[in-house]
């Protein structure tokens, strides 16, 4: 086959599975991160991870940011990003980016947003490993770049982050749909689908992403498990419960 069908077909490939991406930051609502859910659920350090003034300069921005003080959240947080803590660079990360201010905000900054999240997420920050796979995908502030978006959202899902788990579900789906190779390559994708909607599952049951995302998540689930075989079926099922550590 010649080379640049492969490319077109591979760019196909990728502009459907964003279209899906964004559907579901719309549909499942559990991806874009409002202000006040940032606040308390993505950024705050938990106490053991952060030094006790640290902490207290992390809540100062927390507090700043939720006021509407951007400028003065970015002074609380810069000191501590520069000292590589990953939840100020988290922070001022998304302060960066579109999902707090817009492109005449003097804060807006997708390119800086983008080195920011990258150190966070190399930190260990699972919120930012999945906001870096997500950027990668849209390619804001860093050219799209979909080996490494998937590579981002695998490394957040096995950090048992629960919406890059569906996001590797969808998008591996998407690529055993869409894809033209062997019927093999085919179900190897669906079943790693469906493994990570299993996966998903049972960390929704301990994540707070609410019932209508859960109720998606089940709806995801039943869907890919009905395009596979028995022999695939309890492959993944296997594939998880190793994951998880319990019974599936």
């Amino acid at each position: 086959m010649p080379k640049w069908s492969r490319r077109r077909r591979r760019i196909a490939i990728i502009k459907r599975v964003t279209r899906i991406i964004c559907m579901l930051l719309i549909g499942i609502g559990v991806a874009l991160v409002a202000v006040l859910g940032f606040a308390s659920a993505a950024l705050a350090a938990p106490p053991h991870k952060a030094t006790a003034d640290g902490q207290i300069v992390l809540d100062a921005g927390l507090a700043a940011l939720k006021n509407g003080n951007v400028d003065v959240a970015i002074s609380h947080f810069q000191p501590l990003a520069e000292a590589d803590n990953p939840y100020a660079q988290f922070a001022l990360a998304m302060i960066h980016a579109e999902k707090f201010g817009n492109k005449q905000d003097k804060s807006y900054n997708p390119e800086r947003a983008h080195h920011l999240m990258a150190a966070a997420a190399a930190r260990g920050h699972e919120e930012a490993q999945f906001q870096l796979g997500l950027q990668f995908i849209t390619g804001v502030g860093v050219p799209a770049n979909f080996e490494r978006a998937l590579l981002c959202l695998t490394i957040a899902a096995r950090n048992r982050h629960v919406r890059a788990q569906i996001y590797l579900a969808v998008i591996l789906e998407q690529i055993a749909k869409f894809s033209k190779g062997a019927p093999a390559k085919k179900a190897h994708y669906r079943t790693r689908a469906y493994k990570w909607a299993l996966i998903a599952l049972q960390t929704a049951t301990t994540s707070d992403i609410g019932p209508v995302a859960k109720q998606k998540l089940v709806e995801i689930a039943t869907i890919l498990k009905s395009g596979l075989s028995y022999g695939q079926l309890l492959h993944a099922k296997a594939a998880a419960r190793i994951f998880n550590g319990t019974p599936i």
